[in-house]
């Protein structure tokens, strides 16, 4: 079973963002994994550079950067007590620095609270966690902001599709479905959304038992594929689902119906270039639904970010 032992939690300004830092600790009771905090500064302004006496500008920055680490530690201490967190503070571009952090002090999770509908906002996830979902190398766990209701469901969404990458994704993402459900006491589905595209062609021009015959065929191949997936798993029968339609919508109204606290999911299609692409399936399903959602890419995904040591203050 997948067990993170090495969490990189962001966290902004709003309170909301420490339901990412409890959701590590749950993790850490199962794993003892190690739990890095990291609080990005935008980059001082433009102006800043014009301060005559060059010490005062790193007196400034420096003091501000001192300012804010205590302020970390601070709600570190009060959100984790007595658990071991290392608290990081730097300026930059936040989903860099993120990302570079992750690279940079190998971590195998990224967990950030999303922002949600807030301010009549149309979509759950802001820019900085889609640049996370497209760019970082290690899975990452964007929290609802709302607390998880009191019965708590994991949905592992798959696409087992025919390549050997498609099929490895897919085992991966109900693996860390599993260990995410147990860390989370929570319950655990798995579902497949699947169609058949040219049934209505093979309706038209070969009629219906032809038509039937093949979607039997499109149905019992997916069956087959999934079985494969979830060979040797701790899946019970009543917690695989296969669904017939559109993917994000029947994934959106699926974690909808169950509540699930988190869809966990591959992101990154069957090509891409420099990790910017995350597949059409995956974006429709970002853009569909309301709950956190936790995303592995394949084996083998480079970043586009360029790896250099970002400047921070540790406590």
């Amino acid at each position: 079973m997948t067990r993170y032992r090495n969490i990189l939690v962001f966290l902004d300004d709003r309170q909301e963002s420490l339901r990412g830092l409890e959701r590590a600790v749950e993790l850490r009771s199962i794993s003892q994994a190690q739990i890095t905090v990291l609080f990005v500064l935008p980059k001082l302004p433009t102006e800043f550079a014009t301060w005559p006496v060059e010490d005062d500008r790193e007196e400034y920055r420096s003091g501000l950067l001192r300012a804010v680490q205590r302020w970390q530690q601070e709600r570190v201490s009060a959100t984790a007590p007595g658990i071991p967190v290392e608290v990081l503070t730097t300026y930059g571009d936040t989903s860099v620095e993120v990302i570079r952090r992750a690279i940079i002090g190998k971590h195998d999770l990224v967990i950030k609270t999303a922002r949600g509908h807030e301010a009549d906002r149309r979509v759950f996830f802001g820019s900085t966690a889609m640049h996370l979902i497209r760019k970082c190398p290690c899975p990452v766990w964007i929290v609802a902001p709302t607390p998880p209701p009191p019965v708590t469901h994991v949905l592992a969404a798959v696409d087992p599709a025919d390549p050997p990458e498609s099929m490895a994704l897919a085992r991966r993402v109900v693996e860390a479905a599993c260990a995410l459900s147990k860390s989370l006491d929570a319950e655990l589905d798995v579902l497949h959304v699947w169609n058949a595209p040219a049934e209505i062609m093979m309706r038209r021009h070969f009629g219906e038992s032809d038509a039937e015959g093949y979607v039997n065929t499109v149905r019992d191949g997916t069956a087959a594929r999934l079985e494969t997936v979830l060979h040797g798993l701790p899946i019970r029968r009543e917690q695989i689902h296969l669904r017939r339609g559109v993917p994000a919508t029947e994934i959106a109204k699926f974690a909808a119906g169950r509540r699930s606290e988190a869809v966990v999911m591959g992101s990154v299609g069957r090509s891409f270039l420099g990790g910017l692409l995350i597949g059409e399936k995956a974006e429709e399903i970002l853009n569909r639904v309301d709950t956190g959602v936790f995303v592995l890419k394949p084996e083998g995904f480079v970043s586009p970010i360029q790896l250099q040591e970002p400047s921070s203050d540790r406590d």
